[in-house]
């Protein structure tokens, strides 16, 4: 009991088997420490919530549960929301998925479509969707351009080639990215040396599309 006198307080972990299954009192009191103790901006370390649990359980009479098995629920809720919970959503946004396609299911960055740039600008001193209100009040409302999602989308959007075109040599074809391609249009001797535009589909090599 020298010094602060606090570690004498605290329980002895006891390293336990974190296969077995805790009875169910036990796990919902482990869930509910977690969600209201742990996962909490205080960011409590496991072993400080450990602990308040185990006071909890002696209390109630119910079993605690091992030191071990409570880090092992802990770190299977592990991820983006218990980030978010614990530090705050610029933490959390570090652990969200990264989507290397935009499709339909995409889901959307930010709250709203204007809110895509959402943590205010330094220079401006404002978000993105107050600046283009401000600039909106000034300049005036200009109805915005749509454009369709579709196959020409598609096609446009996809990468080309370092100089965006590619050679048709006689008897082998096109070449993109070390790879010839093939079309029966190439027989045509008036494409033979020619530069075309092309656009390929990093994710599906076999398809060649001439922009």
């Amino acid at each position: 009991m020298s010094g602060s006198g606090y570690l004498g307080l605290l329980p002895r972990p006891n390293a336990g088997n974190p296969t077995d299954r805790p009875p169910e009192k036990t796990r919902s009191l482990m869930i509910e420490f977690i969600d209201k103790d742990y996962e909490t901006v205080k960011q409590k370390t496991m072993y400080a919530a450990w602990a308040a649990l185990k006071l909890a359980c002696d209390r109630q009479q119910i079993a605690a549960p091992s030191y071990k098995t409570f880090t092992v629920l802990v770190h299977q809720r592990a991820g983006a929301e218990q980030t978010l919970k614990r530090r705050g959503s610029r933490a959390a946004y570090q652990q969200q998925p990264f989507y290397w396609e935009l499709e339909q299911r995409t889901p959307r960055y930010g709250d709203r479509p204007f809110e895509i740039g959402h943590i205010d600008h330094p220079a401006l001193g404002q978000s993105p969707r107050a600046a283009f209100d401000m600039t909106t009040a000034q300049t005036g409302d200009r109805s915005p351009r749509s454009i369709r999602y579709d196959q020409d989308f598609l096609i446009l959007t996809l990468p080309t080639t370092r100089k965006g075109t590619a050679k048709i040599t006689a008897g082998r074809g096109m070449k993109i990215n070390h790879l010839y391609y093939w079309s029966e249009h190439f027989r045509d001797p008036a494409w033979e040396t020619k530069q075309v535009p092309v656009r390929y589909d990093p994710f599906d090599a076999g398809t060649p599309t001439r922009s």
